[in-house]
Parts: structure tokens; sequence; C-alpha cells
């Protein structure tokens, strides 16, 4: 479809964590993914595309979040997480510079991390990675 930004879900993403469990508020965790989903459509012009993609790693549930956008200046990616911070391609979509924080601030509370690789005039991934549950020592013995 042209004129669309495609939507890619990496093979196998949609399944890779479909055992995993990740302590936390499904509501906010949903936030979380609607938000970086959201920045990364309204920062790609057509035909460009968004990637997820999903996996787990060293003890953590990851999702990321890839897109063909404007990416972000590198002058701009240390402060995209605070509150009400815009950075100089900000004015290409509307926004209260709140996103990005609120999702940070969730990860945070969930002892996740989230963290962003840009190329200015490539794209941008956002990842968002959780704790697994580790077992209890009761659990181990039982």
């Amino acid at each position: 479809m042209a004129g669309a930004v495609r939507l890619v879900v990496e093979p196998g993403a949609e399944r890779a964590l479909d055992d995993v469990t990740v302590a936390g508020d499904p509501d906010y965790l949903q936030q979380v993914l609607l938000i970086l989903l959201d920045n990364a459509f309204k920062y790609t012009l057509p035909p460009g595309h968004v990637d997820v993609a999903a996996r787990v790693d060293d003890g953590y549930a990851e999702i990321s979040i890839a897109d063909s956008g404007l990416g972000i200046p590198p002058e701009d990616t240390e402060r995209i997480f605070e509150r009400f911070y815009r950075g100089r391609n900000a004015a290409a979509a509307t926004g209260t510079g709140l996103g990005l924080a609120i999702a940070s601030w969730i990860t945070t509370q969930h002892a996740g991390h989230i963290t962003v690789t840009s190329t200015l005039g490539v794209g941008s991934r956002f990842a968002i990675q959780l704790p697994l549950p580790t077992p209890s020592t009761s659990d181990r013995h039982a």
C-alpha cells in the first residue's frame, strides 16, 4: 500500500513471549507499548515502516520498536525521557513532551529499562526490558 507506513512484526515475535510472565500492571505496560508505537508512526513518513520484535535474553523479556522515521539528533537522545522535553524533530508532530517520560517512569517502576538508539534521517529503535521472575528458594526445593 503506497502512501502508508507499514507495520512489520519480526517473524516469531508474536510467539517469542508466549510462555513469558513478568510482574507488573498490564494496563501500564500496555501504555508503554502504545506510547512507543504512537511515536514511531507519528515520526515516520510514508512509505516508511515500523518494526516490532520480541525476545528473551539474560533474564529479561525485551520488546523493541524500530522505525524508519526522522531519527533523533544525538544532543536530544540524552533528554527525550525528561518531562516536557521536545527535541528538534518534535515540530514534525503534535505532543506535550510527556509520552516518553511516562514510558520511562512506568518501565522503571517495573524494575525495567528503556533504551533508545537513533540515527538522524534513518530512524530510531526503542527497547524495553522487563525482568523475568526468578524462582524462589522454596520453588527450587519443591
